[in-house]
């Protein structure tokens, strides 16, 4: 929990996006998410179409898919920004 807590604070100091999707990427391959847990990596890296390349990863590392509603609310669209 520790380590994935400290993934989710570096990836929030990532300014470039080739880099964060880098780091979701390795914590894909890591870590287990919850919903919960994916949504706030897709808020923090939602950027251009790698937001979907990164909720597609995460995605499939998820343990509680019956919250998957979480995982998609989580996804801004231009029309809400």
């Amino acid at each position: 929990e520790d380590e994935l807590e400290n993934s989710i604070s570096r990836l929030k100091n990532i300014g470039n996006d080739k880099d964060r999707l880098r780091l979701i990427k390795t914590m894909g391959r890591n870590f287990s998410f919850t919903c919960e847990q994916a949504a706030s990596l897709i808020e923090v890296a939602n950027f251009s179409g790698a937001a979907v390349e990164a909720g597609v990863l995460l995605c499939g590392k998820l343990i509680d898919p019956e919250n998957v509603d979480l995982v998609i609310n989580s996804f801004k669209y231009a029309e809400q920004s």
